[in-house]
This record gives structure tokens, C-alpha cells and sequence, in this order.
């Protein structure tokens, strides 16, 4: 990553990204057409309560526990169908290239600018 401000790791549930300053933070991704293909989004950076919305030694009850995995299966179909979306999405731009190529061809042979001489 370039431009980044803040500290990035792996957490125990995954990327985590501390911001050092407040404001309106860009992200995309840089992988392949990602970004071009949309994956990219603005953080609004608030500064930190002082004080928790919950006690760190409240265990959770079933229903939170079921809402975290349900939300994780959908970040995760999410991922998987924006992957799915972004190759479909090159698919039809090759195809469509690959047509206007063709297209292109057979409007030269047609006009006579094949490049055969006689």
C-alpha cells in the first residue's frame, strides 16, 4: 500500500486498519481492475469515544453470536460475488474487443483493403 495513514495489520478477525488522522479517508483496492471495477470506499474517521459502549467482560449472548456469523457469511458471499462480478466484467470487455476486432476485419476484406495483391 502507498499513502497509507494510519498502521495496518491482521487481527485475530481479520485486516485491521488503525487511522491516524480524522477526516474523509480514501480506500481502494489495488489489485488488478478492482478499483476500476468499484472496490474502493470512504472512510469518515471520528475520534475515539472515551468512554466503551460495552464492558470488555460481557460475554455475548446467542443471538450476537448468530448475528457475527450470519454477518460473516455475508462478507464473505459479498467478496466471492464481487469477484465473480469484476471477471464477468472483463469477460464481456475481451469479447466486445474481440468483436470490434472481428468487425473491423471484415469491414477491411470487404472494401478490398485485405492486403492481397494479384
Amino acid at each position: 500500500m502507498t499513502n497509507v495513514v494510519g498502521s495496518t495489520s491482521m487481527g485475530a478477525t481479520g485486516y485491521v486498519h488503525v487511522f491516524s488522522t480524522l477526516g474523509a479517508q480514501h480506500i481502494v483496492c489495488g489489485i488488478g481492475a478492482h478499483c476500476e471495477f468499484g472496490q474502493k470506499m470512504v472512510v469518515n474517521v471520528v475520534a475515539a469515544s472515551l468512554t466503551p459502549s460495552e464492558s470488555p467482560d460481557k460475554t455475548p449472548s446467542i443471538e450476537e453470536e448468530v448475528a457475527a456469523v450470519v454477518v460473516e457469511a455475508l462478507d464473505a458471499a459479498v467478496e466471492v460475488a464481487t469477484v465473480a462480478v469484476a471477471d464477468a466484467e472483463v469477460k464481456v470487455k475481451a469479447e466486445a474487443e474481440a468483436e470490434a476486432e472481428a468487425e473491423a476485419k471484415t469491414e477491411t476484406d470487404a472494401s478490398g483493403g485485405g492486403g492481397g495483391g494479384g
